[in-house]
């Protein structure tokens, strides 16, 4: 992380960077004003970033620069970052140490997902992600159900929205979950699998700093609601509780995804105050908030795949979980990256003891074999 990300790479939030180009008496001058802001908010912890440019705009007496405005926003940021670890600080410390302990042969994270009946990219991803899962210790915990049941059990929800009532059934007793050892609750989209059965979820805890709420970015929202992690706790719990009341996103697409930058956005995490946000558009790659992380894509949840890559795409191929959401032909893509990657998986490693065909008739009559 470092300079390069913009951020404090011990979490303690947004470091102020400051153009070594320009004049010393500009650099003072944003020193001067970092300090006003900091004081500030010592003075009044619950000042918001509007609030915060209006009074640092008294003081000086005249309009803030875009610059200054951009400062505002950092101070803030690292303020809240700071605030939310001073608060949690042992509650996190333990689960670090809990992760770290090769020793503790109870289960850290539960891996959950959910399809519909005749949903073969749930069969074939499901199938990767429990071999990993059991590869690595996890728990793996899958719902296949008829479309009629799904949207009964969340209606008036759209079918999308039934990951947030597994996760609450699942979240439901945080004292189980916390006697048995579970750090994390993880989701994962049926149209995603992990790229290598050897990759551990620890590493992404620790790129993340422990968090409650670690996700990816989306392409057009701050984040993708299709693979997340949950850490087990008070937080989450309630997170959860709120999201699934969000009535304005029951039905208007991309429905809980929208729920959740909204949601974000409520508990003031600080998503605005990152400029630029996306990584693809020069942002942090990882982005530390108060509760929540956002990584870039191809570290965690991407739906690049290497023969984008070699078509010309400019942005990096997935690295953890391939997840072609928004894609066509699903199936072709998946089977192409797991030949490409030298995937293990139940059936053999790479383009062992698959089809000859790669079409999607072919790749649907041979995976329905598989459940």
């Amino acid at each position: 992380m470092g300079s390069q990300d913009g951020l404090n790479p011990e979490g303690r939030g947004v470091e102020l960077e400051l153009d070594t180009s320009r004049s010393g008496a500009d650099v003072s001058r944003d020193e001067a004003q970092y300090t006003r802001v900091a004081s500030m908010l010592q003075e009044n912890p619950s000042l918001t970033f509007n609030e915060l440019q209006h009074k640092l705009s008294i003081q000086l007496q005249r309009s803030l620069t875009t610059d200054e405005r951009h400062l505002v926003s950092k101070v803030l940021l690292s303020f809240q970052i700071q605030t939310a670890t001073d608060s949690l600080k042992d509650e996190r410390r333990s689960s670090a140490v809990a992760l770290q302990d090769q020793g503790n042969s109870r289960k850290k994270f539960i891996v959950a997902s959910a399809y519909t009946h005749n949903y073969y990219e749930g069969v074939v991803c499901g199938a990767i992600n429990r071999h990993w899962c059991e590869r690595q210790g996890y728990e793996y915990v899958e719902d296949v159900l008829s479309l009629d049941d799904m949207r009964t059990l969340i209606a008036p929800r759209a079918v999308s929205w039934y990951k947030v009532l597994m996760l609450k059934r699942i979240m439901g007793d945080l004292a189980r979950l916390i006697h048995e050892g579970v750090q994390y609750v993880v989701w994962v989209d049926a149209d995603a699998f992990i790229l290598d059965v050897e990759a551990r979820l620890e590493s992404i805890v620790e790129l993340a700093e422990n968090r409650e709420l670690i996700m990816a970015e989306d392409r057009t929202f701050p984040v993708n609601a299709g693979i997340f992690l949950l850490r087990v706790c008070d937080w989450s719990q309630q997170f959860l509780e709120e999201l699934w009341v969000e009535k304005s996103y029951f039905k208007t697409s991309p429905f809980e995804q929208s729920a959740f930058a909204k949601l974000l956005r409520r508990r003031e995490e600080g998503l605005d105050l990152v400029n630029p946000y996306f990584s693809f558009k020069g942002g942090p790659h990882v982005k530390h908030f108060a509760h929540a992380t956002v990584l870039a894509p191809h570290l965690f949840n991407a739906n690049v795949s290497d023969r984008d890559v070699e078509s010309g795409s400019k942005e990096c191929a997935a690295t953890f979980f391939y997840h072609p959401y928004g894609k066509k032909r699903k199936l072709e893509l998946m089977f192409a990256m797991m030949k490409k990657r030298g995937l293990e998986t139940p059936w053999g490693t790479g383009a062992e003891n698959f089809p000859s065909c790669t079409t999607q008739p072919a790749l649907l009559a041979y995976f329905k074999t598989l459940g």
